[in-house]
């Protein structure tokens, strides 16, 4: 007991009223959860979220192919429509971008999504029980293999995402490159760089052969108009949950672009529809 406890006892006096909570601030940018200069992030919270209270929270990873310096937290198809429709919803909307291959492997950017989760997951106005992980393209390979590694969140200290969202991705790094090679399409090809030509760092940054226990449940959201291997991709992945004794995927296709993909989501579409759906189970 203080001296201010005990006098306060002594003469009868009424115990402090403690001061009101404060709101915590609902815009905060560049936000460093790590030591890369590209380890940071972009936090949006609902107006009137005080200290001491939590919401759901949704962590968005953009893509880029694992290499493209133009794929940003800030990007137009990133936030502009998944913020509001995140907001509208009292959840805490959080882009992130992350160190980019030729600095860092695959491989590290993966292990660094596992640092932003288990971060986030100590942020005021966080349930860390109800964070979301979202990613479109290359960042779905990501936040795809953060849910599927036991052993990232092990390292990291995190806890499992509650659900993922999986926009137009890549779970099957070796399926993915054959398939570019054998289109002869050069773009496609060079997406595939960062992985090289070793087959066992594909596969161990592949999330359908990393599951290995019960994963969270997934949306795993393909282009159809980016032909059939979308859709394989998708199946093997969502096979492979099963497998490992995880809930079925939702796996939907949409006639959207590769681009559309991302930017679609939050806007009244079916595409919106069917997330929502899934987020609200």
């Amino acid at each position: 007991m203080t001296l201010r406890d005990f006098l306060r006892k002594l003469f009868g006096l009424p115990d402090p009223v403690p001061p009101p909570p404060k709101p915590l601030p609902e815009v905060e940018r560049d936000v460093a959860y790590g030591p890369d200069p590209l380890q940071k992030v972009d936090i949006f919270r609902p107006p009137g979220l005080m200290e001491g209270e939590t919401a759901i929270t949704d962590v968005m990873v953009h893509g880029g192919g694992w290499q493209n310096d133009k794929g940003d937290k800030a990007n137009a198809g990133v936030v502009d429509n998944k913020r509001p429709y995140s907001l509208a919803q009292g959840h805490i909307f959080i882009s992130a971008n992350y160190p980019l291959w030729p600095q860092v492997s695959p491989l590290d950017e993966q292990a660094s999504i596992a640092q932003l989760l288990a971060w986030v997951q100590k942020l005021p106005g966080v349930d860390p029980k109800r964070v979301r992980l979202w990613g479109h393209s290359a960042g779905g390979n990501l936040v795809a293999q953060v849910g599927a590694s036991v052993a990232l969140q092990a390292q990291y200290g995190c806890l499992p995402p509650e659900k993922i969202v999986c926009l137009d991705s890549v779970y099957d790094i070796p399926k993915g490159k054959a398939a570019a090679v054998k289109s002869r399409n050069q773009q496609a090809i060079a997406v595939y760089d960062p992985w090289g030509t070793d087959e066992a760092m594909q596969r161990a940054g592949s999330p359908t052969y990393t599951v290995s226990a019960p994963m969270p449940p997934c949306f795993l959201a393909y282009s159809t108009q980016e032909g059939p291997g979308r859709k394989q991709q998708a199946d093997g992945f969502a096979a492979a949950i099963v497998k490992n004794g995880g809930p079925q995927p939702v796996v939907n296709g949409y006639d959207y672009s590769h681009g559309e993909m991302d930017s679609m989501v939050g806007l009244d579409n079916q595409m919106t529809r069917d997330i929502d759906k899934f987020l609200s189970a």
